[in-house]
């Protein structure tokens, strides 16, 4: 019993907690939005990027972020990281939506081609995830949003973000040490958000 508890403050469960934290999907695409939306281009006014970058993020973290409050304070999710896979079409009912209406939003502002791939990429990997969690396992969103995010990153900026290939990696270990997924879920997770990010941001 003492082992198992001290097990819990061993540096490499701290670490696999503290990345699992950071790597929150709906914390990492905020700083990706406004990347994406023009943050370190000359040619994109403070003004346009504000707004460009106030919409996507609305739409993609604080709208579902508030909900997700909600639904936990009312008892029907048991935690903020949805670990229930039964749970979870509550989480895909809420950002599925929200991330097509911010995908239809972005378009019609006329944000950077970049950023509707990216909100349009992150709606099939949710459909796709909500499939794979009905029929087969708890597929790990964590991951599935690393992948796409290195994807992204490489496909927009280049070479220089091949390391985030690595902090996916990373991330998956992250999810499978502190038991969150098992080995399988977390491969998934990978798969989709990499196949889809691959294909939207290559092919498209």
């Amino acid at each position: 019993m003492v082992t198992r508890s001290l097990s819990r403050f061993s540096p490499r469960i701290i670490a696999a907690r503290s990345l699992s934290a950071v790597m929150q999907p709906t914390v990492t695409v905020i700083p990706l939005l406004a990347l994406f939306n023009g943050l370190l281009e000359p040619n994109v006014s403070f003004a346009r990027w504000l707004v460009w970058s106030c919409v996507t993020i609305t739409c993609a973290t604080t709208i579902p972020s508030i909900i997700f409050l909600v639904l936990l304070r009312n008892g029907m999710i048991a935690d903020l990281s949805i670990s229930n896979r039964n749970e979870r079409y509550l989480a895909y009912l809420v950002m599925i939506p929200l991330y097509f209406i911010g995908a239809g939003l972005a378009r019609g502002l006329a944000v950077p081609r970049r950023t509707s791939l990216l909100l349009g990429a992150v709606t099939i990997c949710l459909m796709i995830g909500a499939a794979v969690n009905h029929w087969f396992c708890k597929c790990s969103i964590h991951t599935m949003s690393a992948a796409l995010m290195s994807v992204a990153l490489i496909t927009a900026y280049g070479a220089v973000f091949w390391p985030m290939v690595a902090l996916a990696v990373a991330v998956g270990w992250a999810r499978v040490t502190i038991r969150a997924h098992t080995l399988g879920e977390v491969l998934t997770g990978g798969a989709v958000g990499g196949i889809v990010g691959a294909c939207v941001f290559f092919l498209l």
